[in-house]
Order: structure tokens, then sequence, then C-alpha cells
């Protein structure tokens, strides 16, 4: 999966706009102290390297994207960047061939984080 991930993060920091949000704030599972917002945190929560649906797509993988930001409009409009980049994808990522949909979920605020939050559920069927 880590090849996946790879090309993953790779192909979302090229979407149009994403790279001017988001620099290379794009980080997997854990987010280094003292960053400049917003960012991107993503973690794999599912992957099963062969899909048994009688497709031709070789696996299937469940990416959950938390978008965070310190003001909410700002969160809003960086998650509906990512969301329109991603959603509907069909190409390649790296070595794989890819199809992506993303499901959109409303923003939170975490207080003791005092940042706003929009998560994305991302699923790739992919084939090497």
């Amino acid at each position: 999966m880590a090849d996946l991930e790879s090309s993953f993060r790779t192909a979302t920091l090229l979407g149009t706009g994403i790279a001017a949000a988001f620099s290379n704030r794009f980080y997997w599972n854990h987010v280094p102290d003292a960053v400049t917002y917003p960012i991107i945190k993503a973690q794999t929560v599912t992957d099963n390297a062969n899909d048994t649906h009688s497709s031709k797509w070789g696996g299937r993988a469940n990416i959950q994207l938390d978008v965070y930001d310190d003001d909410k409009s700002g969160c809003n409009a960086n998650a509906a960047l990512v969301r329109s980049w991603l959603h509907n994808y069909k190409g390649v990522m790296g070595d794989y061939r890819v199809m992506i949909k993303v499901r959109n979920f409303p923003s939170t605020y975490e207080d003791e984080a005092r940042l706003y939050r929009r998560m994305l559920e991302v699923e790739i069927l992919y084939f090497e």
C-alpha cells in the first residue's frame, strides 16, 4: 500500500489550486508540530489488494482525508478544491490505474486544537 499512498499523495498535490493552497502540507497519519495551515492529513482505513467482486479492478482502498484550517470558510473552500480534483478521477497514479469516488462530510470545529476540520472519504479502485 505504501506505493499507492505515495502515488495518491503526489497526484492529489498536482490538482489545480491544491498546490497553491496546501504547498507540500499533506501528511500520512501524523502531523508534525508547528505546521502552517491549511493541511491535509490522510490515513488508510482499509486496503484490499485483491478485490473479490468479479471486476477487472485489482484492489480497493478507502482513505480518510481530513482537511484542517484555522477558519471555517477556508476549510470548506480547500476541502472543495480537493474533492473537485479527486471525485470521479480516472487515470494513472504512479504504477496504478485508478478510479476514485469521494464522499463529503460536514465541517466540524475541534475545540482543543482550535481548528476546523472537513473530512473526505476517498474510495480508490486500483489495478497495477
